[in-house]
């Protein structure tokens, strides 16, 4: 009773006229429980900043109510009954919209039935949009309870961008021919892998495994224009620092003897970027880093106080190996330390098949560059036909993992409260070195000279390790990206850069030395 009271005191100094309503000692406890966490949650108001993502003048903004003609929660004892123009969306978590019963992933207690008026948006395109990125952040930011749910109240308020019906019309159709090609392209794919494992098993069959494979490029080989241009808008996609070293690459003519060091250089940066990222990660939960930095010292062959590729290629390996065992076994500290629920991000970094390629890729590295002989240009189109290959296989591997995380870099910030602020960012995504600036708005306060990953989801911002930092070059370049190296003679950090002819001894030196002197 005694803690009770002081809460109660806490509260009335805040509260001047809580003594009106608290003559009786047992409403003291009613008062309190009004400001519990699990309280706040239920009650708090649904989070709208979704809406400044709303920026096509060519559809309406609608809400969910306006557009039904019935909402229904599921339950145990009633089964869904199947609809015309029809919406199951899940109450928890961020499975996906369904348009039928019988898609239904999870039991149907645990979906919201929602009925479209067909007048005004058809159920497939509403499903759709609510699967998109932008339509898991509406979900989720509607979502309220100490354990997050949509309920019938926050689906009816739930806002989403809807075109005219001609408008979705055109959309669907263009959805499903996408689909349709990516399909066809699949079989494809398919088949040519059947001819591989025919001609492997049948060495005779060569001429004829030829023809076929010569009458199906024709019919789906893409024009070198439209290779180009689409590899060109994948680069500015992804993060600055891998971005920019590509940009280097297209910038360069073909038949161009250096272009295959490029594609080095850009493997060695992605490994040196993703351990960058890992390090961040893992030193948020002190258990799980104190384990990585036993598996690095155990390791002779690394000395982070020189890095090579292999070093970098190595440290990869060992997080990937170890976030795999932790992906399998405890999911919930996976979720935690790398701010994501969905484990997008864990499971792309970790994934064996990127491990590989980064692998493959320091084994060209060593056997045909650093340790081979002479590269004459033959030589040198062949390395760079067999490095591009793997950037297309590390492209499919990355799938749409930086449509869900963006690199950023704090340039002010407002606070509202304690766990309100809103930051303005330069996003340093892409290949151009003047970066986009964004304004966030976010729960948690990030600081400046820091860099920092960001999800979709609105999630905790991982900071990243000081092995890398953007910078202006002495002249040129607007920035330029430098990685960590090595430790000089006279015991400085020093910098180097991938995609600009110049070094740097880089800032936060003591901060740096520690961590190196830490798992060294």
């Amino acid at each position: 009773m005694k803690k009770v009271e002081e809460k109660f005191e806490e509260l009335r100094n805040k509260f001047p006229h809580l003594d009106k309503f608290a003559e009786k000692k047992d409403m003291q406890k009613n008062i309190i429980a009004l400001f519990s966490p699990e309280l706040f949650e239920k009650y708090k108001l649904p989070d709208h900043s979704y809406l400044n993502e709303f920026n096509d003048p060519n559809a309406l903004i609608e809400k969910i109510s306006d557009l039904s003609t019935s909402i229904y929660l599921g339950s145990s004892k009633e089964k869904f009954k199947e609809d015309f123009n029809t919406i199951y969306i899940p109450k928890i978590g961020k499975s996906k919209v369904y348009t039928s019963i019988l898609d239904l992933k999870i039991t149907e207690q645990n979906y919201i039935k929602v009925i479209i008026d067909p007048t005004k948006s058809y159920a497939e395109f509403l499903a759709s949009f609510l699967n998109s990125d932008l339509g898991l952040t509406i979900r989720f930011n509607c979502m309220k309870g100490y354990i997050p749910k949509l309920n019938k109240t926050a689906i009816g308020n739930m806002h989403v961008l809807i075109p005219s019906l001609n408008q979705q019309k055109k959309i669907l159709d263009f959805l499903l021919n996408v689909n349709k090609k990516k399909n066809d392209l699949a079989n494809v794919s398919n088949r040519l892998d059947e001819l591989k494992t025919k001609l492997i098993s049948k060495p005779s069959s060569i001429i004829e495994v030829s023809k076929e494979f010569a009458d199906i490029a024709k019919e789906v080989e893409p024009s070198k224009k439209i290779l180009k241009k689409s590899f060109r808008e994948w680069i500015d996609t992804i993060p600055f620092p891998l971005a920019v070293i590509l940009r280097e690459y297209l910038s360069l003519k073909v038949g161009d003897g250096h272009k295959f060091r490029v594609l080095l250089k850009f493997f060695e940066a992605t490994a040196a970027f993703f351990c960058t990222i890992y390090f961040g990660a893992y030193k948020e939960s002190s258990k799980e880093f104190e384990e990585i930095k036993k598996k690095l010292k155990k390791d002779e062959n690394l000395n982070f106080k020189h890095l090579t590729f292999g070093i970098w290629d190595q440290t990869f390996a060992i997080f990937g190996k170890y976030t795999r065992t932790l992906l399998s076994e405890d999911r919930k500290t996976c979720e935690k330390i790398f701010c994501d629920e969905d484990l997008l991000l864990p499971t792309i970094l970790s994934d064996k098949r990127l491990v590989n390629i980064i692998n493959e890729a320091r084994r060209i590295r060593n056997q045909e560059d650093a340790h081979g002989s002479y590269v004459d240009l033959e030589r040198a189109k062949r390395l760079n036909n067999e490095l591009y290959e793997l950037v297309q296989s590390f492209r499919e591997v990355i799938g749409d993992l930086w449509a869900r995380n963006e690199l950023v870099q704090l340039e002010s910030s407002e606070a509202y409260s304690e766990n309100d602020y809103l930051h303005d960012l330069s996003s340093l995504m892409g290949s151009h070195t003047i970066f986009r600036r964004i304004s966030k708005r976010m729960e948690h306060c990030i600081y400046k000279e820091n860099l920092y990953l960001i999800n979709s989801m609105h999630t905790k911002p991982i900071k990243l390790e000081k092995f890398l930092q953007i910078s202006s070059p002495p002249k040129k370049l607007k920035n330029a990206c430098y990685f960590y190296n090595k430790i000089n003679s006279q015991g400085k950090v020093h910098f180097i850069s991938y995609h600009y002819p110049n070094s740097i001894e880089g800032n936060f030196s003591e901060q740096l030395l520690t961590l190196v002197d830490d798992i060294t």
